[in-house]
Order: structure tokens, then sequence, then C-alpha cells
């Protein structure tokens, strides 16, 4: 599985990568963050192609999974940009801010039934929680 991160705005992130680095579970192929300077860490250290616009990191990587990281406002552009590209999502919470999102974000799953949504709930498994 090609995996590619959509935003990266949330430290939840690098659990996310730093799992797939000790598994082997995917291939990282590409980060697209607007930030120049978050960007070039992510590929420091990850050792994956960065991308500055997200259009040409479907382009060139060709990912099956985007995970979406982005800040809260810029989300649902990114994943229904994915979705309706084929590319499944894996989305940080929340996915959407507002009903309206929420029903873009569903008529994009509803159009795409090729692309899976899931909304990661990272702290489901931490005990504070």
């Amino acid at each position: 599985m090609k995996l590619a991160i959509a935003g990266a705005r949330h430290f939840h992130l690098h659990h996310l990568l730093d799992y797939i680095r000790q598994t082997n579970a995917a291939e990282l192929v590409g980060v697209f963050e607007r930030d120049q300077s978050i960007r070039n860490s992510l590929e420091k250290q990850y050792g994956m192609p960065g991308f500055a616009s997200l259009e040409e990191m479907i382009a060139v990587a060709e990912p099956d999974v985007i995970a979406c990281f982005d800040i809260h406002s810029q989300r649902v552009a990114i994943c229904t940009h994915a979705l309706r590209a084929g590319i499944s999502v894996l989305c940080d919470k929340p996915p959407a801010l507002s009903l309206q999102e929420l029903e873009e974000l569903q008529k994009a799953v509803e159009e795409s039934p090729e692309a899976k949504f899931t909304a990661l709930f990272s702290e489901r498994y931490n005990p504070p929680v």
C-alpha cells in the first residue's frame, strides 16, 4: 500500500509515521505540506519526497491512501479531492467543522464507492481519555 500525507499540522501524524516505519505496513510515497520548513523536516526525518501541492503529490506519488493531518479548516477540501480521485482517506479528527462541510464530505464518499473514508480516533486507546 502506498501512503501519502496531506498536511502535517498535528502531532498524531508522527504516531502514524513511526508505526509505519517500525512495521513496514506501507510505503511512504510523499508529503504535501504548504509550510516548506515542516515539509523539509518530514522529508528528512522519514525519507519521503515533499510536494508543495496536493495535485502534484497525487500525480507523481500515486498514493493508494492519503492521511490528512492538515489544519482543521483545510481537511474537507483535501479529503474530498482525494476521494474524488479514487484515493482512500484516513483523516485526523475532526474531519469537518460544520454540517455543511460534513454534507460535502458525505457526498464525496457517496460519489467515490471505490475509495474509503476513515476518521482517526487516536485517543480511543489513551487510558485517561
